[in-house]
């Protein structure tokens, strides 16, 4: 299957974005911080917080547009930052089968890209949907049959590498990993298989090399495109991570908040590689008042060290070009934020 007229030109225009190209940009369309949000904040927050798919909020930010994507279903509050208009768009749109709501298509967090952005979606698909939902062009990536995508690590110069969780069914079985797209050929292959990274926090690129944080140890693998492992970094121990698998034991929920803490995993929030410097955030808990509460870690590894800060904010990830999202929430609105990591410091 060749790759139509219409997606290379698309390709190309996420290629200005991703390798930070600074040709002109009409000043009228760039996105200027703080951003108020106060228009669409309370039902972002209400979808955050859905026992079946809610969870974390990323942001993405293309020329002139800001991505909102919920962690568990992956729906998109997407924001003209210009014009203030707002869509909340369904990648993955809910179901319902029996009078119950589910989701059975998973799609990946999204790459921005100057006139839109591009996701996986089940069965090999790449999406690529433009603001506002004007125009959707789908690529079908032939090979395996790839499901339950989670990211795309690059989509540059005709190349695609993401990673897919993978899963084994009547219709089709993929184990997963990372794989690498030839976009121009259409030609796939699995550069990494998932049970060599299954112990994985977040992987990331940077360089022409990918980069694996591991989960409940202090490491960082790191591969070339051809899949090969190049080197293995071992971080000194936080100071105030457990690196533990744990569980919760018969009756914690009558524990006290103090022997709660034992027994709670830290949580990775995100990760990005500038160079040989890897910077990571992280969620941590304790015990204060009688209650629990959240603590947030920016730790920056380089040169064999490890330097750590605990953050009077609430992040939310890295950009792409390294600041740190959060909300900022004031008498007169609520508002996205971004700061820069050395500002951190």
């Amino acid at each position: 299957m060749k790759l139509s007229m219409k997606f290379l030109i698309l390709v190309a225009c996420s290629v200005l974005i991703l390798s930070s190209c600074n040709s002109s940009i009409d000043e009228e369309v760039t996105l200027e911080f703080p951003v108020n949000i106060s228009g669409f904040y309370e039902d972002m927050m209400k979808s955050t917080r859905h026992p079946m798919w809610g969870g974390p909020i990323k942001v993405f930010e293309s020329e002139r547009s800001l991505v909102f994507q919920i962690s568990g279903s992956k729906d998109i509050f997407l924001l003209d930052a210009m014009g203030g208009d707002v869509l909340k768009a369904y990648p993955n749109p809910p179901d319902t089968i029996g009078g119950m709501v589910y989701r059975r298509d998973p799609v990946s967090f999204v790459i921005p890209n100057a006139h839109g952005f591009d996701y996986l979606k089940n069965n090999s698909k790449l999406i690529h949907l433009s603001d506002f939902a004007k125009l959707e062009d789908t690529y079908k990536i032939v090979g395996d049959n790839l499901t339950n995508p989670f990211k795309i690590l690059h989509l540059l110069d005709n190349r695609l590498i993401s990673y897919w969780w993978g899963i084994s069914t009547k219709e089709s079985s993929s184990t997963g990993g990372v794989y690498f797209t030839d976009l121009s050929s259409n030609s796939t292959k699995k550069i990494i298989p998932a049970d060599k990274i299954e112990r994985m926090a977040d992987l990331t690129i940077s360089d022409e090399k990918i980069y694996v944080l591991e989960k409940y140890r202090p490491l960082i693998s790191i591969y070339d495109f051809e899949g090969t492992k190049l080197q293995i970094m071992e971080m000194p121990k936080s100071n105030y991570l457990k690196y533990q698998k744990l569980v919760r034991p018969p009756g914690y929920l009558q524990m006290t908040p103090e022997d709660k803490v034992a027994f709670l995993e830290d949580n990775y929030v995100d990760m990005y590689q500038q160079g040989d410097t890897t910077f990571v955030l992280y969620q941590t808990y304790f015990a204060e008042n009688q209650s629990l509460k959240e603590k947030y870690i920016l730790t920056i590894f380089s040169d064999g060290k490890l330097k750590e800060k605990v953050l009077d904010i609430k992040p939310l990830n890295f950009s792409l070009t390294g600041d740190v999202y959060f909300f900022s929430e004031t008498d007169s609105g609520e508002y996205l934020m971004k700061k820069p990591i050395s500002q951190f410091f």
